[in-house]
């Protein structure tokens, strides 16, 4: 098999700049050919930027907080946030719209690209060496695979009938085929009014039973978009720590999420970088330690 360059695209704030460092190692020390890995950094604020413009491991490094459109203006709070960050000049890209933001710069930097590309958080970690050459040869067969949204009754999602989408790809570790162009789908969220499931056309779509309704998350328009432009998915499956299914985060908390492809532990998600310290907070802690008993850490081989 011909190896082809893998872009990884990464939406960073200056707050989560240690995890940033994590992926960017972790993701190297675990393929099996690193050199064709190339890194590139989203920047939320100007802190992130000037942290990371001139880092020599990335490959690119662009200011999303100046992006036109950066800011969702629906509601009277995004006008406050807007407006605030404007007169004082301080960027405040943060939460969802912060995430969509940063996915939408991702978006504008894709067909400027040769090769494979993966959309990733920036507190995900691979825990499967050699996932270069597996996604690889995954996407002989899918145009992208990736990540889902916990199914529900689980930790987060509960027993609501107010549910994202299920059992497709997310943007948290997202990886899309050379060549597959995904550049027009829009990340933004919009949450003041659902999607209601009416039809078995909408359930198939969404993966969840008529009478639910899709929260329109950030991704929300993602299923819609791939149906249109006949882009065929693959998703991995999610298992708790809880579970007796799980393999490598036995953190026993199932904040955290370890994502499977074909039944073996491949992508670890710890969830909440932006509210917990890197490695300084029990949830964690106790993530990492599991992703480097089972893969191992780049400073080991130093």
């Amino acid at each position: 098999m011909s190896r082809k360059i893998i872009n990884v695209h990464v939406a960073v704030d200056f707050g989560a700049r240690e995890y940033y460092n994590y992926l960017v190692d972790n993701f190297t020390h675990t393929a099996k050919d690193s050199e064709r890995l190339f890194f590139f950094c989203y920047a939320l604020d100007s802190e992130a930027f000037n942290h990371f413009r001139k880092d020599a491991r990335l490959s690119g490094c662009f200011e999303v907080y100046k992006m036109p459109g950066a800011y969702r203006l629906r509601t009277l709070n995004d006008w406050r946030i807007f407006l605030r960050a404007k007169i004082t000049q301080n960027a405040s890209l943060g939460g969802s719209n912060g995430h969509a933001a940063g996915l939408n710069r991702i978006m504008r930097t894709l067909p400027n690209l040769a090769g494979h590309n993966i959309i990733a958080d920036s507190d995900v970690a691979v825990i499967q060496k050699g996932w270069d050459e597996i996604i690889e040869e995954e996407l002989t067969d899918v145009d992208v695979i990736g990540t889902p949204y916990e199914p529900i009754g689980g930790f987060s999602s509960g027993t609501s009938k107010i549910q994202t989408y299920k059992d497709f790809p997310n943007p948290i570790w997202l990886a899309i085929k050379d060549g597959c162009d995904i550049s027009g789908m829009n990340w933004m969220p919009l949450k003041e009014k659902n999607i209601a499931i009416k039809s078995q056309d909408d359930s198939d779509l969404y993966n969840l039973p008529i009478g639910y309704e899709v929260v329109r998350d950030v991704g929300w328009r993602f299923p819609q978009f791939c149906k249109e432009h006949n882009i065929k998915a693959k998703a991995f499956r999610q298992i708790k720590p809880s579970s007796a299914e799980i393999q490598v985060l036995r953190t026993g908390k199932d904040y955290n999420e370890e994502y499977q492809l074909d039944g073996k532990a491949f992508v670890g998600h710890q969830r909440g970088g932006s509210r917990h310290a890197f490695r300084a907070t029990d949830i964690s802690k106790s993530f990492y330690e599991c992703v480097e008993k089972e893969v191992g850490s780049r400073k080991n081989d130093v």
